[in-house]
């Protein structure tokens, strides 16, 4: 959430399951910093999971709980990939592109469970085909700098 690095200083950031691991009020300050670090028109890579993934919502609507990515002691700021899309915006990046990992249809999610190693062979076919973001249990997000500057400031910058 702040880093030791000046203003500027990076034509492209990744971030790989990082964000989920913050509490909901670390989220937005993670994410300024990260686009505090970037130059003007810089990329940043994000990937995360999303708790509203296919399988999850069948998991809520039949049994009214989530099957989540993690525990939530892991994952404290785990929450449906929009609200970290929202998140992004706010804190001033635009959205180039979106991609979707790992599908998550129940019989498959309930095989892999059950027997991950039986199910490789269908993983490999079904990631390659099915990979429509909101379904998906990890979401990649690439996101670009713009100039116009974020709509809301981070915490420490506010006060």
């Amino acid at each position: 959430t702040k880093m030791h690095f000046k203003k500027e200083s990076f034509d492209q950031v990744l971030c790989l399951d990082v964000v989920e691991h913050l509490d909901f009020d670390q989220q937005i300050a993670a994410i300024s910093e990260i686009y505090r670090v970037l130059r003007p028109g810089g990329k940043a890579l994000l990937t995360i999971p999303n708790l509203a993934h296919f399988a999850s919502r069948c998991t809520f609507f039949t049994m009214g709980k989530l099957f989540r990515t993690s525990t939530i002691d892991r994952h404290p700021g785990d929450r449906p990939i929009r609200e970290y899309i929202d998140l992004c915006k706010q804190a001033g990046f635009s959205l180039d592109s979106r991609r979707g990992l790992f599908p998550t249809l129940p019989l498959i999610s309930v095989a892999t469970y059950l027997a991950p190693s039986m199910v490789v062979p269908m993983h490999r076919v079904y990631n390659s085909i099915v990979r429509v973001p909101g379904i998906c249990f990890l979401n990649m997000l690439e996101l670009r700098k713009d100039s116009d500057g974020p709509t809301i400031l981070p915490m420490s910058d506010a006060a």
